[in-house]
């Protein structure tokens, strides 16, 4: 396949702000299943850079079999001869599954010649650049991805959603299971005009591994938005946002609740209206972190689920190279905190990218990496070179992290997984 060189690209000035605060505001939470199908027509970028979350497996593991040591007596006189079928070993115990899943849900990121041709409705491998114009160079993503315990990329498909229904939110439990959230028109012309709709519902939707679907009542307020955002072995938890009715702008009233998936009721867990709303979420025993929509600073809001206080948590005093939190992800004790972080601004390079484990309590400092450099003259310019598309932890000691890592000489466009890079990192 002939490749083609990319074209010099600039920002005007006049872009720096915008770009600042859209890369840094990049979620890292699961994306809604309608975005995800909307991205990549949306996020293709004309004579501009665009980032991607580039990706290559790494898993290692390792057994170590104990030795076994055989040693002699003297016979004894009138001793029973010895049985001479050894004892057997006994078996390594096998290793239970991960207490959290590890998700990557990124957006195909392409840069475009400005006098290039038409881009493709679909990525086509089997055409030269995926069917890009020539000169075009980025990365293909074939939407959500789950990296399993062997290493193993495992695409997360959902039934399309009915006539009438429209699918708002997607999150991965910790059984297996995928909880979705699916909005349903009971209009004869269906109405999408805000949380006050007239004639809707919404409802809960869980994925079992065998493909059947369990559905919940209708969870809509009206005149409230709904996120899915955690889950723990028996609750989802959403972020429930009252809105005005006459403009539909959010007011005061923002809430996190749990809901029960045997028996569908719900509680009220914590009042966030101090918090705002949330960029990205994480649950672990007893604690919900969050990082609010528009931060641009190492802090996380770390919420107790049995009391409902919140407590704000300055990570830079523990991780002093942090300017801002790409994402996170709580341990399943609710103690330690692994962070993907920015070491500078992605409108300056070399760009940098750090990743670290802290203790909440602190915070102090338990592990740190810097995770990759994006050198000067990097061909998809000042966007994130490796922002964490995922983090999950194994256990309260060990931690995976899915990391986007596109070569400094990128000069076509190629599928994640080609470079798809996950890193298992122990604790101490």
């Amino acid at each position: 396949m002939t490749t083609h060189s990319a074209a010099e690209i600039t920002i005007p000035p006049e872009l720096e702000d915008a770009l600042r605060r859209t890369a840094i505001d990049m979620p890292g939470a699961p994306p809604e299943l309608t975005e995800i199908r909307r991205r990549h027509r949306r996020r293709q970028l004309r004579a501009s850079a665009g980032a991607l979350v580039a990706v290559a497996v790494l898993v290692a593991a390792s057994i170590v079999a104990p030795r076994l040591l055989a040693g002699s007596t003297p016979p004894v006189e009138s001793a029973a001869p010895a049985d001479p079928t050894p004892a057997a070993s006994p078996e390594p115990p096998v290793p239970g599954p991960p207490a959290q899943r590890l998700i990557v849900a990124s957006d195909s990121m392409i840069i475009i010649p400005a006098d290039a041709g038409d881009p493709p409705d679909v990525p086509d491998p089997a055409r030269p650049n995926y069917g890009y114009p020539a000169g075009s160079i980025g990365i293909v993503s074939s939407g959500v991805l789950e990296v399993t315990p062997t290493g193993d990329l495992a695409p997360i498909e959902l039934a399309p959603p009915g006539p009438g229904e429209v699918g708002i939110g997607f999150l991965a439990l910790p059984d297996g299971r995928v909880a979705s959230l699916s909005f349903d028109s009971l209009s004869d012309v269906p109405r999408r005009d805000g949380p006050c709709i007239t004639a809707g519902a919404i409802h809960l939707q869980i994925y079992e591994a065998d493909g059947t679907i369990s559905v919940s009542p209708n969870i809509r307020v009206p005149c409230e938005s709904v996120r899915l955002v955690g889950a723990s072995a028996d609750e989802v938890f959403l972020i429930r946002t009252p809105h005005e009715p006459d403009n539909q702008t959010p007011i005061p009233g923002r809430r996190l609740v749990a809901y029960r998936l045997s028996d569908y009721t719900e509680r009220t867990v914590a009042n966030l209206d101090s918090i705002g709303d949330v960029f990205d979420a994480s649950i672990g025993s007893g604690a919900f972190v969050a990082r609010p929509a528009g931060s641009v600073d190492c802090r996380v809001r770390v919420i107790d689920l049995a009391t409902g206080s919140v407590r704000d948590v300055d990570l830079a005093a523990a991780i002093p190279d942090c300017l801002a939190v790409d994402s996170a992800r709580v341990a399943p004790n609710g103690a330690r905190l692994a962070v993907s972080y920015t070491m500078s601004s992605r409108l300056e390079q070399p760009y940098e990218v750090g990743f670290a484990v802290v203790d909440i309590a602190g915070p102090s400092l338990r592990l740190r990496e810097t995770v990759h450099t994006v050198p000067p003259g990097s061909p998809m310019g000042p966007f994130p070179g490796a922002p964490a598309t995922g983090i999950a932890w194994t256990d309260d000691a060990t931690v995976r992290v899915a990391w986007a890592r596109y070569p400094d000489d990128l000069d076509r466009v190629i599928a994640l997984e080609e470079i798809l890079d996950v890193q298992t990192y122990n604790v101490p």
